[in-house]
């Protein structure tokens, strides 16, 4: 073989062993392990479960593989696919979660009343944590819940799934990451006469109230604390994921809070705007319940 004819053939085998190089390392990631589920009822079967753990996860239906593998042709190669249905979004926005959402996919002839399943999480110690919910999807066979309502600390959890009474199947959760920090609002932290309820239009409602001088400056520190963090805010039995709800003392996205704070030390009034009219009460029952 002269070297002219041997030019092409060196560049066809470089570029073969390129793409197989990028194949191998694409299978690795695609089927990485995932979760451990230790199914308890033999009628339950589980097609196929996640943690979302950042905006950019995916949960797909059907096979998880082939749905990566085309959302990986279609976003990252630019290549004309048909995307696999998927529902991340859905999850997150009926858990209204921003960290970690959990989300299962089984037959639905393994769950004919999907409505009565529900979750318990548990931290390493087996101690219960609370969970804000849980939804499904009946006609797809889907079940997704928030994991971080109640969970203060990174680690290991387990995820009991439950039909009444009945364990259908537990689920390790490995290495979750720390939730958002939690902004709570305590009666103590406001003046009880200021709290007022008021219709802003047919289904939304805002809450106003003044927080006392040791209030307003727990708001000041936790902000100085978390600067340009992300946070939730508990008030009572009402939960708030951030970017979901509006409050008055939120700080702007600048790095410096010194005037943000002066103003908040002086009026120390603060608002939740548009919520609905369960929740509004939930607020009020929490700022005024000791």
């Amino acid at each position: 073989m002269t070297a002219h004819h041997k030019t092409p053939f060196l560049r066809t085998l470089l570029l073969g062993v390129c793409c197989l190089c990028v194949a191998v390392a694409a299978a690795v990631w695609f089927c990485r392990p995932s979760l451990r589920v230790r199914v308890l009822d033999s009628n339950f079967h589980v097609l196929s479960v996640s943690v979302l753990r950042s905006s950019e996860d995916r949960f797909y239906l059907g096979n998880p593989l082939e749905g990566r593998v085309r959302g990986f042709l279609r976003d990252r190669c630019h290549l004309n696919v048909k995307p696999a249905r998927e529902l991340s979004g859905d999850a997150r926005s009926l858990s209204g979660s921003n960290g970690c959402v959990f989300i299962l996919h089984y037959p639905c002839e393994a769950a004919p009343n999907p409505d009565v399943m529900h979750a318990e999480l548990a931290d390493c110690s087996g101690a219960p944590v609370g969970l804000g919910g849980s939804w499904t999807f009946g006609a797809d066979g889907c079940f997704f819940c928030n994991l971080d309502t109640e969970r203060t600390n990174a680690g290991d959890y387990t995820l009991r799934l439950k039909r009444g009474s009945v364990c259908l199947a537990e689920i390790e959760l490995k290495r979750l990451p720390p939730p958002l920090p939690v902004r709570r609002i305590l009666p103590e932290d406001v003046v009880p006469e200021s709290v007022t309820q008021w219709q802003r239009d047919m289904n939304k409602f805002d809450v106003t109230w003044l927080y006392t001088e040791a209030g307003a400056r727990k708001v000041a520190d936790f902000w100085e604390s978390h600067p340009r963090q992300k946070a939730r805010t508990a008030i009572g039995k009402f939960r708030a994921e951030p970017d979901k709800t509006l409050f008055r003392s939120t700080p702007p996205a600048s790095p410096d809070l010194s005037h943000w704070k002066e103003g908040l030390l002086k009026d120390r009034m603060d608002k939740i705007s548009g919520v609905s009219e369960d929740a509004a009460m939930q607020i009020v029952a929490g700022l005024k319940t000791k």
